[in-house]
This record gives structure tokens, C-alpha cells and sequence, in this order.
């Protein structure tokens, strides 16, 4: 069976990176703060859980970041 490609997408209004799988979408939210990216929280629907599914959004966001010249600030609320 096909490996399953995971796509990103930044959706601007909802302020999150998402990937939509079958089993629901996977979420890094972030807030915009001037010139930072604030980190919010990271949410992976049970069965993608542990195939790096987070990684590759926290990847999406690093990447974006550092094309808009952007400092990215974990926050643990």
C-alpha cells in the first residue's frame, strides 16, 4: 500500500498550520506578533499519532518563518 503523503497547508485565518487526514486534522496554531511567530499549540488526532505528523507541521512553520524573516517563539500556555 501507498505511504500516505502529508500536505500543510497555512490556513491565515484560523491562524494554523493543518494537515487533513481521514482520521481528522492535525493542528499547529500559532499567533502573529510584528516580526514573531508565536508557537501556540500542537494537536494530532489519535491514529497519525507517532508517524511525525507534528514534526512536519513544526517543519512547515520553521520553514515559513524563515522566509518572512520571522524570530519563532515556542510558548507553553
Amino acid at each position: 500500500m501507498p505511504e500516505t503523503v502529508d500536505v500543510v497547508e497555512n490556513d491565515t485565518e484560523l491562524n494554523r498550520y493543518e494537515i487533513v487526514h481521514d482520521e481528522g486534522v492535525a493542528v499547529l496554531e500559532y499567533r502573529r506578533r510584528g516580526n514573531r511567530l508565536v508557537l501556540v499549540h500542537t494537536g494530532v488526532p489519535k491514529e497519525p499519532k507517532g508517524h511525525g505528523v507534528a514534526g512536519k507541521l513544526v517543519a512547515a512553520a520553521v520553514a515559513d518563518a524563515r522566509s518572512h524573516a520571522l524570530t519563532i517563539v515556542p510558548l507553553c500556555p
